[in-house]
């Protein structure tokens, strides 16, 4: 197997998956793998502060994501779109039906037709998403984002005339060239078709649910009023309200409620223990990885390091820890830790390459072993590092701590990483401080926290299944 990560980081990544895969009692290896995140990696806002529009989104954009089967780091998004990967795969079924050479051309033209107007679709939404995100900022427009749309963007109408269009042409070439499974076909892409729906006013059980449009600052104002005990009024957002394809977690919103009221206890009682030496004695392929291709910038690689200044003055350091990997020891402790189940809509069809398995020659590559489909989240609320450095280490760590602490930079330790300054706008991470970080050099040992009372868990890794 090539191992793209520098052996020592390899080591703690693997003691790492070691450990939370027995924690979660995970099953892995030629079916589902087990993915890897920074341990301050923001997890899916939820709880009574958190709109059910910005946790549906949220969680869709996490379910959606594809992941290499070949990189064994989960930071926050996927390579591809498993949706779109689906729908391009029904477009391009080909079944055992004698068909007349005319049929064949027909459908050949329609599929054609009917792909290129989904991407002059896409790229007119996606325009007029943008156009529409800075009128609202600007003040001016007040109107929802359809609404807008008749006025504001005609061009995404005409767009969704053509797509509408050419998939009536597409559904109907198909009932000459599949025969008798192309009623089928036409509920399977007619369900993903409600499920892609954004319209507020159409709603389709099961196949799409109320989410919120892609507004990264939007979300990220949404949260730090959360984590500021504000729920902000329904109508200075609900012109932002659309719909999204059906991804749901079931019980997170009370989940994330019980752990933010046990959190003002301020108990960790729930521990994660890291085992060095498992890194040594498991491989990959214990955790579902045929081969790792990844660049070695998993986030959570190097173990620990620093920058410190700014500007072209900044510098940054990396403790060296080849060789001196038993020099190191760590745990994480939460308030609670738990796995849960990201469930696709009533419009995914999880066995379909079982059930139609032959494409059209050169029809695109989807939904292949290449990538994995997000099955279950692993998180934590809450959750401090404690990690422990040997007589050998732990002066370089001090001075490196200090270094950063005293100039105003970052600090990051198995990816737990700390700020020295606050940033505006949308960030990745759960909120930390310096203010909470506690290094004692007798001991060697630093802890870190982070800053209490957030609406949303860190993500430790992600169970994904091979497609």
């Amino acid at each position: 197997m090539s191992d793209a990560i520098a052996e020592s980081d390899a080591i703690f990544a693997r003691a790492w998956a070691s450990a939370i895969k027995n924690k979660f009692q995970l099953n892995t290896g030629e079916e589902q793998i087990l993915y890897l995140s920074p341990t301050t990696l923001r997890g899916i806002s939820g709880g009574d502060l958190t709109y059910e529009q910005v946790t549906n989104y949220l969680t869709y954009r996490f379910g959606d994501g594809l992941l290499s089967s070949s990189d064994p780091s989960f930071l926050g998004g996927g390579v591809a779109s498993y949706i779109d990967d689906l729908r391009a795969y029904f477009d391009n079924i080909i079944t055992n039906n004698d068909r007349a050479p005319a049929v064949i051309l027909r459908m050949a033209k329609a599929r054609k037709a009917s792909e290129t107007a989904q991407t002059a679709y896409e790229e007119a939404m996606s325009k007029a998403m943008k156009q529409w995100s800075e009128q609202k900022k600007l003040g001016i427009t007040d109107q929802a984002f359809w609404p807008w749309v008749s006025t504001g963007a005609p061009y995404l109408r005409a767009a969704d005339k053509t797509r509408n269009n050419a998939q009536t042409e597409l559904d109907s070439a198909s009932q000459l060239y599949y025969g008798p499974q192309a009623d089928v076909l036409a509920a399977y892409r007619n369900n993903i078709r409600d499920a892609m729906t954004t319209d507020p006013d159409k709603n389709y059980p099961g196949r799409n649910q109320v989410g919120i449009t892609a507004d990264k600052d939007l979300i990220a104002q949404m949260e730090e009023e959360a984590n500021s005990g504000i729920k902000p009024p329904e109508a200075d957002i609900s012109s932002h309200f659309i719909r999204v394809p059906e991804y749901s977690m079931s019980g997170y919103r009370s989940q994330m409620n019980e752990w933010m009221r046990l959190s003002t206890s301020g108990k960790r009682d729930q521990v994660i223990t890291v085992d060095v030496n498992q890194g040594r004695q498991t491989k990959w392929s214990d955790y579902g990885f045929k081969e790792i291709k990844g660049s070695g910038s998993v986030g959570i690689f190097p173990f620990f390091s620093i920058s410190a200044g700014g500007g072209s003055s900044e510098e940054r350091e990396t403790l060296k820890t080849e060789g001196r990997e038993d020099e190191i020891s760590f745990s994480l402790a939460a308030v609670g830790f738990s796995l849960i189940p990201v469930n696709s809509g009533t419009w995914d069809v999880p066995n379909i390459k079982k059930i139609f398995p032959n494409l059209v020659g050169g029809a695109p590559e989807v939904l292949t072993s290449k990538h994995a489909k997000p099955i279950s989240v692993l998180v934590g609320y809450d959750i401090a590092l404690t990690a422990k450095f040997g007589t050998k280490i732990k002066s370089e760590v001090h001075d490196m701590y200090e270094k950063a602490r005293t100039g105003g930079g970052n600090l990051k330790v198995f990816g737990y990483d700390v700020s020295g300054s606050a940033g505006a706008g949308y960030s990745d991470k759960v909120k930390t401080s310096f203010d909470d970080v506690k290094w004692d050099e007798a001991s060697g040992t630093l802890t870190l926290t982070p800053v209490p009372g957030q609406v949303y868990p860190s993500v430790l890794g992600v169970l994904a299944r091979r497609l």
